[in-house]
């Protein structure tokens, strides 16, 4: 079983989240996949919770981090999250519009907040809850870009592949949305990955 929260704004991304996923036949059983779609209402933190907690995997679609939407860091860790398989987590999504509204959120913040909504501590939460795999990106992208990789990886994951052969496939094709964004304050002498899509966890996870 699969429960797809969809975090979104203004809902398009939710109608072409159904269209391209839910009633896609590359991906069986898609249809029949629980879904929170943006587009109808936003997913409160406990409705997130529960397809957290209850589902075989998980899959977050949207603006911001998971963890800077519906659902905190302190709701999150105290999850038993043993049941979950794998989550997969294609937010960091940003448009002009989104981007505003998050800063303004973030301004309201601590830094310690802050810190526990980076992606590794997302993983590492995830992890500690009892989640076996976690796919996410490390840094932001436009919603489209997003889209798409999404797409690539489920496509991938319809065909059979683990998570970490789907995670591989995609660092190769090394998409050019997947670049770092200019003046992130990186260190040039430290390799970046081809792609932000990283796994944590174990690689052979696969979506029933």
């Amino acid at each position: 079983e699969v429960r797809l929260p969809t975090g979104v704004e203004g809902g398009r991304l939710g109608e072409v989240f159904a269209s391209d996923v839910l009633d896609s036949e590359a991906l069986a059983h898609a249809a029949e996949w629980p879904a929170l779609l943006g587009s109808r209402q936003a997913p409160s933190a406990t409705e997130l919770a529960h397809a957290l907690a209850a589902g075989g995997s998980f899959l977050y679609h949207g603006p911001g981090s998971l963890l800077s939407a519906a659902l905190t860091p302190q709701q999150l860790a105290p999850l038993d999250l043993r049941a979950c398989a794998g989550c997969l987590l294609f937010d960091a999504q940003e448009s002009s519009l989104s981007s505003r509204r998050i800063a303004r959120e973030a301004n309201a913040k601590d830094a310690a907040r802050l810190a526990l909504e980076e992606p590794h501590a997302t993983a590492a939460l995830l992890s500690l809850g009892g989640v076996r795999t976690v796919v996410l990106h490390h840094w932001a992208a436009a919603p489209a870009e997003r889209h798409a990789a999404l797409t690539a990886l489920l496509g991938q994951l319809g065909e059979g592949k683990t998570a970490g052969e789907a995670v591989r496939a995609r660092h190769e094709l090394q998409q050019p949305e997947e670049s770092p964004p200019p003046g992130g304050g990186a260190n040039p002498d430290v390799e970046r990955p081809p792609s932000s899509l990283l796994l944590y966890g174990l690689p052979h996870y696969r979506m029933v």
